[in-house]
């Protein structure tokens, strides 16, 4: 009976394991905040939009960046 409680025990965490990588893992071609995103923010955006400057709002982190989104993609569309 514990053998096969052990065994179950294990087979429900690999399991959980598995399905989260699943869910985490970036594809091919995925464009990801920290490998493509932050570095447009960096060398467009972050001279002005840091706390304290002339921007109105930071882009200083991906939470800054996601609370604008919609604004950013306007103004980005508009150019």
């Amino acid at each position: 009976m514990r053998k096969t409680t052990l065994v179950l025990a294990l087979a429900i965490v690999l399991f959980t394991f598995a399905a989260a990588r699943r869910r985490s893992a970036v594809h091919p071609g995925q464009v990801t905040y920290n490998k493509e995103v932050v570095r447009i923010l960096q060398e467009h955006c972050q001279g002005c939009h840091r706390p304290g400057d002339i921007a109105p709002f930071a882009l200083m982190t991906y939470r800054d960046a996601a609370a604008v989104a919609p604004q950013i993609k306007l103004m980005t569309h508009l150019r």
